[in-house]
């Protein structure tokens, strides 16, 4: 994350108070910071960090001991600048979840079954037809792949066609959309064997000139961050490649702020759809994971503060 002065901090909350008859409750991940009111103004204090005002001004409008509680609210990270709000919703969705709801296998079923429905009434339906073309029928021809008893391992030739088409650079724009046209994805081949020129280790892919440079090398440990499921175990048993897409969000939401957050997911999914769009065409098998643990993950590709892995996918199987 870029250095931002004090005072120029437009500092918000990075969770949901809990007020008491004491004060508020701050709950992050591994802390609760409890904060105590004295003089009444605690709340006027809070709601002022609402991402547009900056410290000098919150100082300015609620006095020298408000400005203090702002730094050492910053310091315990209670409080985080607007652009780094995405971290709040991070923790909420990441892998393992903070909080979340078991659900039975039945009420997964359903789930799968049902579909939205508008709720007003509707005229009779016209149906839709598309026109033949390649890319039709590749995205109709899209699967997420299975560990099928016959291997079928992905080949050099291929793994560059999967990047440079995924998120590759054209003669003007690259293959997939981006808010602010700032392409904040950060791609990385995990490598647990030779493919082609490349050793094992892990690859990062250098988007805007179509290479890879080798960032780390030897075989990485990649299994005990990947959660066990009867599906991927016996991809992840074949040591095909895992390409590793992550987002430097804090490039994104320093123009967006937290919507930065939203579009990077965005830019995520078109990435992985392009992808399998790829592997139906050449017959590469591709399958999306979700399933491993975020801070190894992140540990693994040496991220810096600001840049997160949001999703996996296998190539080859």
């Amino acid at each position: 994350m870029r250095p931002i002065p004090l005072d120029e901090i437009r500092p918000v909350l990075a969770t949901d108070p809990r007020w008491t008859s004491d004060g508020v409750e701050l709950e992050l991940e591994h802390t609760v910071v409890k904060v105590d009111e004295d003089d009444g103004r605690l709340r006027a204090v809070l709601d002022a960090c609402d991402g547009w005002r900056n410290v000098a001004e919150i100082r300015e409008q609620h006095g020298a001991e408000a400005g203090d509680l702002l730094v050492e609210l910053l310091d315990t990270g209670a409080l985080v600048d607007v652009e780094g709000l995405w971290r709040r919703f991070h923790r909420l969705s990441g892998n393992p979840p903070p909080v979340t709801r078991v659900i039975s296998d039945e009420e997964v079923d359903a789930l799968v079954a049902e579909t939205f429905v508008p709720p007003s009434s509707m005229g009779d339906p016209i149906e839709v037809h598309a026109a033949p073309s390649a890319l039709g029928r590749a995205a109709h021809r899209r699967s997420s792949a299975l560990p099928l008893p016959e291997p079928r391992p992905l080949r050099w030739e291929q793994l560059q066609t999967l990047l440079r088409v995924a998120y590759g650079r054209g003669e003007r724009w690259f293959s997939v959309p981006s808010g602010g046209a700032l392409y904040p994805l950060v791609l990385h081949v995990i490598l647990r064997k030779t493919l082609g020129p490349l050793e094992p280790g892990i690859w990062w892919y250098d988007h805007w000139r179509g290479a890879l440079r080798l960032q780390s090398p030897g075989r990485p440990e990649v299994e005990p961050f990947l959660v066990s499921h009867p599906i991927t175990d016996p991809l992840v048993e074949r040591e095909e490649p895992l390409l590793a897409i992550s987002a430097d969000l804090s490039r994104t939401c320093r123009k967006y702020g937290a919507r930065g957050y939203r579009f990077a997911l965005m830019e995520t999914g078109a990435v992985m759809q392009t992808a399998y769009l790829v592997g139906a065409e050449l017959g590469i098998p591709i399958r999306a994971c979700g399933g491993y643990s975020d801070a190894g993950m992140n540990r693994l590709l040496a991220h810096p503060d600001g840049v997160v892995c949001m999703l996996a996918l296998f190539a080859g199987a």
